[in-house]
């Protein structure tokens, strides 16, 4: 995807009637060219600032870069941890919205800081599933190995139960 896609995708989930063109009345829906142009220009700065940084892309819908490295255990484990980052950054926003004072626009500070943890997790979260497919396609011979032979231990540990039992007198 491109910026300007990702962008207008942002739109859409913040305002499902971006794309509409408001009309007059009192109940109609979409949105002023001008109203249209200052949430993508938002979007854009959300995108650019909290978001870009913290995606590697490639051609394609892809996550995978060419900089992304061999498989490495410690890598893993620290991208699993860093997951665990949303935790501390929802109790941030929390506390904002809690001690900040009450200003106009305090809404849609809130709504932003969101919407960019959202965008920044789900960036982490590609990242890591990606590394897991990757754990999975190099190492998964020996996992399909290990478990067959915990399958076979576990049939012939069954098989030696029902033996036992077969012998007792009762």
């Amino acid at each position: 995807m491109t910026r300007e896609e990702i962008i207008t995708s942002m739109c859409y989930t913040w305002r499902h009637d971006y794309g509409l063109e408001k009309t007059e009345g009192v109940l109609s829906s979409g949105m002023t060219k001008e109203e249209r142009s200052f949430l993508w220009n938002r979007m854009a700065q959300i995108y650019d600032n909290d978001i870009a940084p913290n995606m590697e892309f490639r051609s394609g819908l892809t996550l995978r870069t060419n900089t992304m490295k061999k498989f490495n255990r410690f890598d893993f484990e620290q991208q699993i941890m860093a997951c665990w980052n949303v935790t501390s950054d929802i109790r941030t926003v929390t506390e904002y919205l809690l001690d900040a004072p009450l200003e106009a626009d305090r809404e849609d500070k809130v709504a932003n800081m969101l919407m960019g943890i959202e965008a920044l997790y789900q960036a982490k979260f590609d990242k890591l599933f990606l590394q897991f497919e990757d754990l999975v396609g190099e190492y998964g011979h020996v996992l399909d190995r290990d478990s067959a032979a915990i399958d076979e231990f576990n049939s012939e540990q069954i098989k030696k139960f029902h033996e036992a039992q077969q012998e007792l007198p009762f």
